[in-house]
């Protein structure tokens, strides 16, 4: 914290730096490191394996809040990992490896906040906006995470004012193993795009009476559970998406029967791309109006036994 204080643009040389405490960040504070951590992220093979050990510039927290740049303006965190001290990486079909009270970076209330060139390993939580004065116009970019419960975590079901506007969720090459990846309630423009979410325990995307949202060049890729959910959502554009083998994070059949996209309530939809062999149906549309669906279907009802009949 005295380092930040002392300096608007702080550099953090390659090593682990354990945090005893939450650092917060003044209005304009940048914090950069030498890159985010290299790490296999295909190698674990036993429940509990340690998360690989090629570092960078690696922040350590033990169950606490790494950064706060909460109602905090054009702060930025780029070239870092931040890292759950007793996170682990967990195996295929199982849950995220995730400490409880972990958090990356609270970006609530804040004003155009940046993340670039970073990782999260373990959390709880990797980027956190809560209930109070909305966080306008973040952006994360060139981003990957493994075993967190929510990667990112705009708000809650209680939430009844816009919590983030204009958000931009960037250029993950893989996010693996996370119970979640994007759960955003009552948000303004959300936009995902250029990601590869692989294996996780739950869905991948939930948003939930977010106005503007777009999803483009992305790839979901196995969840335990419905792919990816959208309720109460309007002015929706999904491009060039694949959502591939949904309820099939599971290391043996049968597989429960998991659908690949969920509209609830939403009006104002365009879905453009590819489902691959979802666990049940591919799509479930629900008291919505004006939807449009382009896409492949292939294999329905994939691996629950129900292909040749008329669920299939």
């Amino acid at each position: 914290q005295a380092a930040v204080n002392a300096s608007q643009y702080l550099y953090v040389p390659p090593g682990r730096y354990k945090f005893g405490s939450t650092v917060s960040l003044a209005n304009a504070q940048v914090v950069f490191g030498a890159g985010k951590s290299g790490w296999e992220p295909y190698h674990a093979s036993v429940v509990g394996h340690p998360f690989p050990d090629t570092v960078k510039s690696e922040i350590l927290v033990d169950g606490i809040k790494a950064f706060d740049a909460s109602g905090r303006n054009s702060a930025a965190i780029r070239g870092l990992s931040i890292k759950a001290i007793a996170g682990t990486q967990s195996v295929y079909g199982l849950p995220a490896g995730y400490q409880a009270g972990a958090i990356g970076i609270d970006i609530t209330a804040s004003s155009q906040f940046e993340a670039d060139d970073v990782s999260f390993f373990g959390l709880e939580t990797a980027i956190l906006a809560t209930q109070g004065a909305t966080a306008q116009m973040p952006k994360i970019t060139n981003w990957s995470a493994s075993d967190c419960d929510r990667v990112f975590r705009f708000g809650s079901a209680l939430t009844s004012e816009y919590i983030v506007r204009d958000s931009y969720i960037g250029n993950c090459t893989v996010a693996l193993h996370n119970n979640g990846i994007v759960e955003a309630h009552h948000c303004d423009g959300l936009r995902i795009e250029s990601c590869r979410f692989f294996p996780g325990y739950g869905s991948a995307i939930y948003v939930r009476k977010t106005p503007f949202l777009s999803i483009i060049g992305v790839t979901v890729f196995e969840t335990g559970s419905d792919a990816v959910v959208l309720e109460e959502s309007n002015y929706v554009t999904m491009a060039g998406f694949n959502i591939v083998r949904p309820g099939r994070y599971k290391t043996a059949q049968p597989w429960p029967q998991r659908k690949a996209l969920v509209l609830t309530n939403c009006t104002d939809v365009a879905f453009q791309g590819l489902i691959s062999e979802p666990s049940g149906m591919p799509v479930r549309i629900a008291g919505c109006s004006n939807i449009t669906i382009n896409a492949a279907f292939q294999v329905p009802f994939s691996g629950t036994g129900n292909e040749q009949n008329s669920d299939g």
